[in-house]
């Protein structure tokens, strides 16, 4: 190094300068940390560039390494939990579904045996009964008229509570049916639904056994008119 004052070159650790007795600044070591490219003392960057206004340092990500997407809202299930439509549900698993079929087997029991009870009454020849005898065809034509009016009352009764969200056996047990958009059946996909129960329950009951198993809680009805079962109902 050279002194300031006289221009006589220096050693580097002298603290005057030998000629004019003037004191010597000293140089004080570069602290910033040194980029690709940069001499000097710190921490090398090496590999990477030198970062801009606005830069992310590069140990905070690697490089090149691609920005988080956002995915469209869809049906998706984790566990036993659900999101459609930007809410989330806790899908109904077998047994409180086996529950909900249960309450309403005994109601249509309840129902079956009533219009049963009042077309026997109301076919009943008593002075035949009081007699000791009793009319074949007319035990024939007051069953048939019990069954026409009992499946009318069940697809009825099912079809009505998958169009409206729960039937009275859901209902009971906190149970909704609710599509792929967080909405009712409705009509269209209430028939659906139906007609998928009947399919289930030809195939020895698979379709209904499928909830059990399946990772959206779903039977072979609910696929096929887009339904899930959930509970909060």
């Amino acid at each position: 190094m050279f002194c300031t004052a006289c221009g006589t070159e220096l050693p580097e650790d002298a603290a005057f300068c030998s000629s004019c007795g003037r004191a010597v600044a000293t140089r004080q070591p570069d602290s910033r940390p040194a980029w690709s490219g940069d001499a000097g003392p710190g921490p090398s960057w090496a590999g990477h560039a030198p970062p801009t206004s606005g830069a992310v340092p590069p140990s905070l990500g690697a490089p090149g390494s691609a920005a988080p997407t956002l995915v469209a809202a869809q049906p998706w299930s984790v566990g036993r939990m659900i999101t459609i439509a930007d809410t989330r549900y806790e899908l109904a698993g077998f047994w409180v579904r086996v529950g909900a079929l249960l309450v309403d087997w005994i109601v249509q029991a309840i129902v079956a045996f009533a219009i049963f009870f009042v077309i026997g009454l109301a076919f009943t020849d008593w002075d035949q009964v009081d007699a000791g005898a009793s009319s074949d065809e007319t035990l024939g034509v007051a069953g048939a008229i019990g069954w026409l009016l009992y499946i009318l009352f069940s697809v009825s009764y099912y079809w009505w509570g998958y169009a409206r969200g729960a039937t009275p056996g859901k209902q009971a047990l906190g149970l909704r049916i609710i599509r792929g958009d967080g909405s009712n059946p409705g009509i269209g996909a209430g028939f659906a639904r139906l007609i998928g129960t009947w399919v289930s329950g030809v195939a020895v009951g698979l379709g209904y056994l499928w909830v059990a198993w399946d990772a959206k809680k779903q039977a072979w009805h609910d696929k096929m008119a887009d339904t899930y079962v959930v509970r909060g109902g």
